[in-house]
């Protein structure tokens, strides 16, 4: 009934994320013997009145997750930061707040996500990533086998990305603009390296699009 209301909560104290990884991964046979670790430590707090959801909080707690491959080894932690979501008068509004991450002991620059519905329209964005802290994830894509991760490895992919817009209009039409500065990497196997080169991408009306802006290497 339209009288109840209240607060849900849950808690994540050293959830085992690499059990979770593994089970992923098998899938993955050549995957099986990479050894994936980690733990989750989180908060979750639901406020909800007259059946709909009034505010959404997640906090979190250092937590962290590793691997190894070819006597390389790769940690991603997360130190901090909360997610939020927040009604708005005319739709609502999800972001972060205080995000702390970091990859092999290098801190990330402080992380922002927004994503903000305005009556039919829905606006994003993301605070610029660094394209090697994201490898540490890389054994939790879907799909990835250990040739490619060891390719990617070898390749050591580096450059920023962001930060990223988007939106979506009344249309249902999406829209995306995403910056690309010094993306380069080394050559592995056959893949000869590339040296740094700046990219302007956008996606609009179902096409994909790039730019080359002027180059200052």
């Amino acid at each position: 009934p339209d009288s109840i209301s209240g607060q849900a909560y849950v808690q994540a104290q050293s959830l085992d994320i690499g059990r979770w990884a593994s089970e992923q991964n098998k899938a993955q046979p050549s995957l099986a013997d990479i050894p994936l670790e980690g733990v989750l430590n989180l908060e979750g707090w639901v406020e909800f009145a007259q059946r709909s959801l009034r505010s959404g909080l997640i906090r979190f707690s250092p937590s962290w997750f590793q691997w190894s491959l070819d006597k390389q080894s790769q940690r991603f932690a997360i130190d901090g930061g909360s997610i939020s979501w927040q009604p708005q008068p005319d739709g609502w509004q999800l972001q972060s707040q205080d995000m702390q991450l970091q990859s092999n002991g290098q801190p990330w620059q402080p992380l922002q996500v927004q994503l903000r519905k305005q009556q039919q329209q829905l606006f994003g964005s993301m605070s610029s990533i660094k394209l090697q802290q994201l490898t540490p994830l890389l054994p939790i894509l879907p799909g990835i086998e250990r040739e490619q991760l060891q390719q990617l490895l070898l390749m050591q992919p580096q450059g920023e990305f962001g930060p990223l817009q988007i939106y979506r209009g009344a249309d249902k039409d999406w829209q995306a603009a995403l910056p690309v500065h010094g993306l380069a990497w080394h050559a592995a196997g056959e893949l000869p390296g590339m040296t740094p080169v700046d990219l302007r991408l956008g996606w609009r009306a179902g096409y994909l699009s790039a730019a080359l802006p002027a180059q200052h290497y």
